[in-house]
């Protein structure tokens, strides 16, 4: 943790891998991802990192305000659980995986009760903070809702449904085939084009769930919208598996990648196989071009992928959607898809 704050990666993992969990463990994934970025990583991939950071930092001290964010939550969308088999666990099984996994709970523990504050407080040195994207803005954002309006370059609109303002903002991947439909999340701020980002996957909700986020959303620290959530939860209007977390996507992505099926750092054949259906859909439609983004961006970042698309899916039938797809992605991908249709005009 002291080298992590320290923006040491390589020492951290070093002392990560010595774990016999290490190999499964999401963390570590989150470290390999901005390694094998390198330069290439966007200051906002490293803010996204310190909020692992932190959030991981609560749950090995056994903070209490992780504990009370716990037991919020419970009392928001597990209400119905029965104590001694809540969600068929054990009970100290249930709640360690609640407290690690959990989006309400890690929502709760590091905004409205302050733990990404003292992290950047008491832990984060200068050479981590110097690589993130005004990090020392983001525990102000406030749980809002918004309606996806449409998606462009690699951007979307967003209404927010309490203000009536619209909002350009990156689209890492939450979009989806979204338009129309209402999400609620944390929007922060970043220094390189749309200036704004979603700090982790939001939420997809009902257009009537949004609306009552709306009314109640708006003041910093406030948990009603919480509460919301929870109605919507008892009501079954929305739905609350154990891994509703965003800490189970990448840093870079709002999904989860294909390489993460395979072993650290290891290319899984599946993410290539992304790639190709991602780039024959692009050729076909501009639509499809904007629904394939996201998920040839969750993959591409993957610098052995980029290796194997160079060498496989290079050819001149290939320009036209790699750059449909740059078209519809973000940084780093865009370069890279960018990078891969240059090479394909160069086969003709």
């Amino acid at each position: 943790m002291l080298a992590e704050a320290s923006g040491d990666l390589e020492l951290a993992i070093q002392h990560y891998e010595r774990s016999p969990l290490a190999a499964s463990a999401p963390h570590l994934r989150y470290l390999h991802e901005i390694r094998d970025l390198g330069v290439d990583a966007p200051g906002w991939v490293w803010s996204r990192l310190i909020l692992q950071q932190a959030h991981r930092w609560l749950f090995l001290n056994r903070d209490e305000r992780l504990h009370d964010a716990l037991v919020f939550t419970v009392g928001n969308v597990y209400r119905d659980v029965d104590p001694e088999r809540p969600r068929r666990r054990e009970p100290k099984e249930f709640v360690a995986e609640a407290m690690a996994m959990d989006w309400m709970c890690r929502q709760l523990a590091l905004y409205e009760l302050g733990g990404l504050t003292t992290y950047l407080d008491t832990m984060a040195k200068p050479p981590l903070l110097r690589r993130a994207d005004r990090i020392l803005a983001w525990p102000e954002a406030s749980m809002r809702a918004f309606r996806i309006e449409g998606a462009d370059r690699g951007e979307a609109t967003l209404t927010d449904l309490a203000s009536g303002d619209r909002r350009q903002v990156l689209n890492a991947g939450w979009l989806a085939e979204g338009i129309g439909q209402g999400v609620v999340g944390r929007l922060v701020p970043m220094r390189c084009e749309p200036e704004w980002t979603f700090e982790s996957r939001p939420r997809h909700v009902s257009d009537t769930v949004a609306e009552e986020v709306a009314r109640v959303s708006g003041t910093p620290k406030s948990s009603a919208w919480a509460g919301v959530l929870g109605d919507a939860v008892e009501a079954g209007e929305l739905d609350w598996p154990l891994t509703a977390v965003a800490c189970l996507t990448a840093l870079s992505s709002d999904h989860a990648p294909y390489t993460w099926s395979a072993p650290a750092g290891e290319l899984s054949n599946a993410a290539y196989e992304v790639c190709a259906a991602s780039l024959q859909a692009a050729g076909s439609s501009a639509r499809a071009a904007v629904v394939a983004g996201p998920y040839v961006a969750a993959v591409l970042v993957n610098s052995q992928v980029h290796a194997a698309a160079r060498e496989r899916l290079t050819g001149v039938e290939h320009a036209a959607g790699w750059e449909a797809l740059a078209d519809n992605t973000h940084e780093p991908v865009r370069s890279r898809c960018l990078d891969l249709a240059a090479r394909c005009r160069l086969a003709a």
